[in-house]
């Protein structure tokens, strides 16, 4: 015979079970089943339509030795180390000036993190007539400035770097809040007591700020790295990963060859890949942060 406490235990477990099953359900319909199905399709020779053909590791193999995703790899490397820092650090000055007292800043803060607020696409489009060769405002303003107008989104040269700065503006206003909610737990009194030494703002910076902004500093390391991991929408509006597949990422190689070469085992194989990529890259930021590297 069951006891009452028994009873209770059990009716506690099945009520909570209760009220996790919509969010199992979700995780297991959108994302466990689909990482499963797409490791199991990477194991077959697939277009899409018809039998399967078993290959096991011959994809991995093929895609591997393939010059074109040695160049897609080192694009997707380009990318990511143009968009983390230069957004860490700009969203960091956002973040430290707007945390000072100055006029209108509720104005600026908005300014700055209204453009989180547009869809990739929507930016993508934006940015796309910015850089436009005929009428582009940057070709004006470098004409303005005495330098000859670029070909940005039509050149191997500067469509990388377009794509950077169009995912920079877009992303320096979401993690200037993150910063600027981590600049609010730092109390005020270490920054008296530094005054009362005589210490100029800059070593406060260098000497409080930075430091204690460290677990705020892996936090949004983190995000930004798997942000540009899977970053696509900006690619595909500005540029459809060319000219010559040089803004050509991970992320959308796998749309290329799924959707417009209609390989889908080779577009699951990327994207197995793709996940062992951003695996490897957080289990290294772990080790090289420890705890402060858990959210």
């Amino acid at each position: 015979m069951v006891s009452l406490p028994s009873r209770r235990k059990m009716k506690y477990t099945l009520e909570a079970y209760g009220f996790l099953a919509p969010a199992l359900v979700i995780l297991i319909t959108f994302i466990i089943y689909p990482v499963l199905n797409l490791f199991y399709i990477s194991f077959f020779d697939w277009r899409g339509l018809g039998a399967k053909e078993f290959v096991f590791l011959d994809n991995y193999k093929m895609i591997l030795q393939r010059e074109e995703f040695r160049q897609v790899l080192k694009n997707t490397i380009i990318y990511i180390l143009g968009v983390v820092p230069t957004t860490m650090v700009l969203s960091l000055i956002a973040a430290v000036l707007l945390n000072t007292k100055i006029r209108l800043k509720s104005f600026y803060r908005t300014s700055i993190f209204s453009p989180t607020a547009i869809s990739f696409v929507a930016t993508g489009i934006i940015w796309v007539w910015m850089f436009n060769s005929d009428y582009g405002l940057v070709n004006r303003v470098l004409e303005a400035l005495g330098f000859s107008p670029l070909d940005w989104l039509k050149s191997t040269s500067y469509a990388m770097l377009a794509v950077i700065i169009a995912t920079v503006w877009a992303r320096v206003g979401y993690f200037m809040v993150i910063y600027l909610a981590g600049l609010q737990t730092i109390p005020e009194e270490y920054y008296e007591a530094a005054e009362v030494d005589g210490a100029t703002s800059f070593r406060k910076f260098l000497h409080i700020t930075l430091p204690l902004l460290k677990p705020t500093h892996v936090l949004v390391l983190v995000m930004l790295t798997i942000f540009s991991f899977r970053d696509f929408d900006q690619i595909y509006t500005m540029t459809g990963g060319g000219p010559l597949m040089s803004t050509t990422t991970l992320a959308y190689y796998i749309y290329v060859l799924s959707f417009e070469r209609f390989r889908f085992s080779e577009g699951a194989t990327v994207a197995v890949i793709l996940l062992f990529f951003v695996i490897a890259v957080q289990y290294l930021q772990r080790k090289v942060f420890g705890d402060e590297a858990i959210y």
